[in-house]
C-alpha cells in the first residue's frame, strides 16, 4: 500500500481516492461511475453513450458553450467516456487551478440538465454513425464479430444503440440511471 494515496468517502457515497505527486505541476482527475454497456440491454441500449453525451452539454442553467468556454479559458481539459463497465468524467490541467475548476467539474457530473433538445442534437449524431458503419465494411464486421462472440451478452450490443433503442431513449430515464449511479 502506497501510503501517498488518500481515500476519501463523500455523504452520498462516492469514494475519492488521491495520490499527490508534487513533481508534477499539473492534475488528472477522473471519476469512474459503475455502469457502460454491462448495465444495458436491448431495450436500453445506448444509454450510457447518451448519458455521457449530456454530461458535458448543460449543467446547473449553463449552456454547453458556456460550459466550454469556461474550461477553455483556464486551460482545462474536460471529457467524458462510456465503457463495457464504467462510465465518467476527466479534467486535466495545471494544478495550480484545480480548486478553481473543480466546482465547475461536479455541477457537470452531479447537476447535469439533460436537456431534451441536446438528446435530440445527439441521437441525430447517433443515427448518422450508425448509418454510415452501415457502409464501412470494417465496423460492419467488427460489429458482427462482437454480436458473434458474445450473443445475448451486453458486450455484444453497439455502444451507440440501434436506431430502434435510439427512439426509445429520453431524458427521464437518462436522469434515473446517472442518479442511481451517482449514490
Amino acid at each position: 500500500f502506497d501510503p501517498s494515496v488518500t481515500h476519501h468517502k463523500l455523504k452520498n457515497g462516492i469514494h475519492l481516492i488521491h495520490k499527490h505527486n508534487k513533481m508534477v505541476k499539473t492534475f488528472a482527475f477522473h471519476t469512474y461511475l459503475k455502469g457502460g454497456l454491462t448495465d444495458e440491454t436491448l431495450k436500453n441500449n445506448s444509454s450510457y453513450h447518451f448519458i455521457t453525451s449530456l454530461l458535458n452539454a448543460s449543467a446547473n442553467k449553463k449552456s454547453k458553450f458556456e460550459i466550454k468556454n469556461y474550461f477553455e479559458q483556464k486551460a482545462v481539459s474536460y471529457s467524458t467516456f462510456s465503457g463495457k463497465n464504467a462510465y465518467g468524467t476527466t479534467l486535466n490541467g495545471m494544478a495550480v487551478d484545480f480548486q478553481e475548476v473543480f466546482p465547475q467539474y461536479a455541477e457537470c457530473l452531479i447537476k447535469s440538465d439533460f436537456k431534451n433538445s441536446e438528446l435530440s442534437k445527439e441521437k441525430t449524431v447517433s443515427k448518422r454513425i450508425l448509418k454510415a458503419e452501415k457502409e464501412d465494411p470494417t465496423r460492419s464486421c467488427f460489429k458482427k464479430l462482437s454480436q458473434y462472440l458474445f450473443q445475448d451478452h451486453p458486450y455484444g450490443l453497439s455502444p451507440i444503440g440501434t436506431v430502434e433503442s435510439i427512439s426509445k431513449i429520453n431524458t427521464t430515464n437518462l436522469k434515473k440511471i446517472h442518479n442511481k449511479n451517482l449514490k
